[in-house]
């Protein structure tokens, strides 16, 4: 019993004490900002109902106090004003007065302070004597970019500003930054009532100047030298291509192709746009799906494949095209040049629209020559290219798109510029569902591009996965063959080449119709051209002059130019070429024994 009458005596002098203290910090609270004296009562005032508290001493008691914003235009016209009291000290000095002054000025100061963020300050105006706000542009400016992260370059002043719920950086438009930055300026120094401030105009006119000191990223020229190529980001976090898995998303892989969906490699399956993809273009569809997880990588070093989807009219080749695009990659991060702009040299202003961009992709292109192939191997090959803006200088980039155009009728292509390289390059792919608005077509009944819009977090997991099993064929050395490409697509691409290489065709018409001039695995230069041009004027095709003949015959086709011991005696410089005699002489042996074969076989049958 004792024992519990100590223990109640001990919390209450515990108690007490508590009391005790809690009211020596609040006296000392008082004492320093005033609280409960008419100095401060406006102020007091002011700042309870930004708070939306009934007692200012409950903020004191935070040990980490949220800064809310309240007019402080208003909140300075309450600091305490310089009052002699009249009656005994008139004409006398007021030393009193003038202490009690500064008392309530001090606790009017502290309490203004408390409440202030960082960057604003209390000073003394020289033409009224009186407080009025100053501000830390260095220190506000510093604050502000550390929660919205930007950063200029030397060769991109407009900059880049990192979206952390994308894990990618924006590419700024020109003046996107300033603008970005004076907008939010002006908000919040509404929200303080400085408004219409000197404050806030000289805020604005500081912004690149200090911008620039405090963002400027000196490490590169541009942040696509900083970009991580093995990486592409979605709002669930970064695909790495190595790993095939996500990972968290981190500023410092300056990935810069926003992406506002999430993927879904749980369950990597689409099977609505699979069957689309199907029906649309038969056995090529997992070629396709691999290229679309192509496109996300940023890069061209491992692949400079292009495709051209190849129908006469009517498959859905736009519609297809047009959900890649703007459901898949969004206007951002894909361009819309088609190869004969591409190729066109004159076009200055082009290329430039290729910068950052992920994918270039055109719905039905025209089967317009292309001038030019050279700037198109360029975009495919990770060559640097020259881009110029209108009133802007020229620079160089290496474009990350990847392209997919689709055409009824195929563009024409010099005969010059018909080679391996660019062959290598080109993938022709073509559709086998029809037409698809003629009456007997049901194509559109049985797919829904809703469905297919709704397996967008499948579709595109699938399609990085199967990527990603491209390039670790790729890392055994399979080269191009990683792809799972159809021998189907090989032979369309194979064809276009063949029908815009009339030199081609004209050797194509030498096997078949007149051999012999290819006598002992060469041709007389005269003879052999002398039969093109007559080729060439029977089926109705413009003439290579001779030189350019030859050329064709020795860069693109396998002969050379060499001097031949002909069989009267003289020596003159040849085509020559014995392998495709060879080769030749065989096909026609071949042909012989088959032909033989079959008569045998059909009188056998009799």
């Amino acid at each position: 019993m004792a024992q519990s009458e100590n223990f109640k005596k001990d919390v209450a002098k515990l108690r007490k004490l508590q009391n005790e203290e809690e009211q020596e910090r609040i006296d000392e609270l008082k004492d320093k900002y005033g609280i409960g004296e008419e100095c401060t009562k406006e102020l007091t005032t002011i700042i309870s109902e930004a708070y939306h508290v009934k007692n200012i001493i409950e903020l004191f008691s935070s040990d980490q106090l949220e800064v809310r914003s309240f007019n402080l235009s208003y909140a300075l016209t309450t600091q305490p004003v310089f009052q002699a009291k009249p009656g005994l000290h008139d004409g006398k000095n007021h030393s009193d007065d003038r202490k009690e002054y500064e008392h309530q000025l001090n606790c009017w100061v502290n309490m203004i302070n408390y409440f202030l963020p960082s960057w604003f300050y209390l000073t003394i105006s020289k033409k009224t004597k009186k407080y009025v706000i100053g501000v830390d542009w260095f220190k506000y400016m510093k604050l502000f970019f550390k929660k919205r992260p930007f950063e200029t370059f030397p060769l991109l002043p407009q900059g880049i500003e990192y979206k952390e719920n994308f894990g990618a950086w924006k590419i700024l438009e020109k003046n996107e930054l300033d603008k970005t930055y004076n907008k939010y300026l002006i908000k919040m120094m509404e929200k303080w009532g400085l408004a219409r401030s000197n404050a806030m105009n000289n805020g604005i006119g500081q912004t690149r100047k200090l911008s620039d000191a405090l963002i400027l990223n000196r490490s590169a020229n541009e942040p696509e030298d900083l970009l991580n190529q093995n990486l592409v980001a979605f709002k669930n976090g970064t695909y790495n291509f190595k790993t095939g898995e996500l990972q968290p998303h981190n500023k410092r892989d300056y990935l810069l192709n926003l992406h506002d969906y999430s993927i879904d490699l749980d369950h990597p399956h689409a099977p609505n746009t699979d069957k689309l993809l199907r029906d649309m273009m038969g056995n090529a569809s997992t070629f396709f799906k691999e290229f679309i997880g192509y496109c996300y990588y940023p890069s061209h070093s491992m692949f400079q494949d292009f495709i051209i989807l190849n129908g006469d009219g009517g498959e859905g080749k736009s519609t297809l095209l047009n959900y890649i695009s703007q459901d898949l990659f969004s206007k951002k991060n894909f361009s819309a040049l088609d190869p004969q702009t591409i190729a066109d040299r004159n076009n200055r202003f082009a290329t430039s629209d290729l910068y950052g961009k992920e994918i270039n992709i055109v719905p039905d292109i025209s089967d317009k020559m292309l001038k030019d192939v050279a700037p198109l191997k360029g975009l495919v090959g990770g060559d640097p290219i020259r881009a110029e803006e209108k009133g802007q200088p020229s620079f160089n980039f290496i474009s990350r798109a990847k392209n997919i155009w689709s055409a009824n009728k195929l563009p024409a292509l010099r005969s010059s510029d018909v080679n391996r390289a660019l062959e290598d390059r080109a993938n022709i792919l073509k559709l086998v569902n029809g037409d698809t608005r003629s009456k007997n077509n049901d194509f559109w009944q049985k797919h829904d591009m809703d469905k297919v819009r709704s397996e967008r977090p499948q579709f595109v997991a699938e399609c990085l996965n199967l990527f990603h099993e491209v390039m670790k064929r790729h890392q055994q050395g399979l080269g191009r063959s990683s792809w799972t490409r159809p021998a189907s697509i090989n032979q369309d691409t194979s064809e276009w080449f063949k029908h815009n290489n009339p030199v081609q065709l004209w050797l194509d018409s030498v096997k078949e119709e007149n051999p012999q001039l290819l006598q002992d695995g060469y041709f007389i230069k005269d003879q052999a051209f002398a039969d093109y041009r007559y080729w060439c004027s029977h089926e109705e095709r413009s003439k290579l002059n001779k030189g350019n003949f030859g050329k064709a015959l020795c860069s693109n086709l396998g002969f050379e130019n060499k001097r031949v011991h002909l069989d009267d005696g003289s020596f003159r410089y040849c085509w020559v070429n014995h392998g495709l005699k060879k080769q030749w002489d065989k096909d026609i042996s071949d042909w012989n024994k088959k032909c033989k074969d079959d008569y045998y076989k059909t009188n056998l049958q009799d």
